[in-house]
């Protein structure tokens, strides 16, 4: 099977839309289960993570896993669950990188069943292939709808 779209063909690799959702569901496990080390590990070593809550960049599997340490601990008291879709997978400039955007949204729920969620977000990712063949986030951009100028919002739809 090949997919194309405006920009030219993916290729034959349906295989790498399975793979990139299998692993971005890996993930969300793993924020979910406070496993901030396991998170952090899926990013490159020197990946990047710019969220729009935060005013810097966090850089490194260190800094990743504490910066999400943080966030689950403030959260510690209800049970999250991170949902991603309505996911483009496009080639990138390289044969070891996959250029991925999705829309997220986490809710949480406390001991009394009660559901809240945190506002939705753009995730823009750079994955990059390691040795192996196995993806890792080399970038990420997170934009919250509630933090994005609604000009930014209606570019990226």
């Amino acid at each position: 099977m090949t997919i194309t779209h405006d920009a030219g063909t993916i290729g034959n690799d349906i295989e790498t839309y399975i793979q990139v959702q299998t692993f971005l569901a890996r993930q969300a496990r793993l924020l979910d289960a406070a496993d901030a080390d396991g998170f952090a590990a899926t990013f490159t070593t020197d990946g990047v993570l710019r969220h729009a809550s935060r005013h810097d960049a966090l850089q490194g599997r260190t800094a990743i896993a504490e910066a999400t340490a943080a966030t689950a601990g403030a959260h510690a008291e209800a049970t999250h669950r991170h949902w991603f879709d309505q996911f483009v997978v496009e080639p990138g400039p390289t044969t070891e990188t996959v250029l991925v955007s999705y829309y997220a949204l986490t809710s949480l729920v406390d001991r009394n069943g009660t559901v809240r969620f945190l506002p939705s977000c753009l995730v823009e990712d750079e994955l990059h292939r390691d040795e192996a063949g196995a993806l890792l986030v080399a970038e990420r951009l997170v934009t919250r709808d509630d933090l994005a100028p609604a000009a930014q919002q209606a570019d990226s739809r």
